[in-house]
């Protein structure tokens, strides 16, 4: 009896392991190209001009200094059935987000996953510190409601809200001044 259980058990293993690593993964190729003019990516028409031009305006201050972090934005149709989770890091490297050696950089992705819609924060190894799960958690929380908003101007309002927190959150790590223009 014990040599079948042992049997089940090894055979009911390898199952799961083998059902588990068949799950889809993004392929690189299947992951859009970084942006070559632009710190965003706006697939699915979410960002107004505004939100646009601060996302532009706020990384070419950060190319500016000598930390040199990024705030990259995607606003993506489709992770064709991969769940942020697993969609988001493989994003963050294939772009290459963040100062090389410091990898201080951070990825916003939404995902309209039809209608879904989802949002996560990706943060490079040399912000978790001060960007911890539990602290873009809150920030995706607080703004959940616009995230899930089928209005424009209330999805644009919440990335441009999570954008802003994640740059407050930058700006005292690296003391950067308070950026008058934009208000944070």
């Amino acid at each position: 009896m014990r040599r079948h259980l042992a049997w089940f058990v090894a055979a009911l293993t390898g199952l799961l392991l083998f059902t588990g690593a068949a799950q889809p993964v993004a392929a690189a190729e299947d992951l859009p190209a970084r942006p070559t003019e632009h710190y965003y990516l706006d697939q699915d028409s979410v960002l107004d001009e505004s939100t646009k031009q601060l996302i532009d305006s706020k990384n070419q201050y950060y190319q500016g200094t000598k930390q040199q972090p990024q705030i990259a934005v995607a606003a993506l149709k489709s992770t064709h059935g991969d769940p942020l989770s697993d969609y988001a890091p493989d994003l963050f490297q294939k772009w290459g987000i963040g100062k090389k050696g410091t990898d201080n950089g951070v990825l916003l992705l939404y995902a309209n996953n039809g209608g879904k819609q989802n949002m996560r924060i990706e943060v490079g190894y040399g912000l978790e510190g001060d960007l911890p799960d539990a602290l873009a958690g809150r920030i995706l929380n607080d703004n959940l409601k616009d995230i899930k908003s089928h209005d424009p101007k209330e999805l644009n309002q919440a990335i441009r809200k999570v954008f802003n927190a994640v740059a407050t959150v930058i700006d005292k790590k690296y003391k950067f001044p308070k950026d008058q223009k934009h208000g944070f």
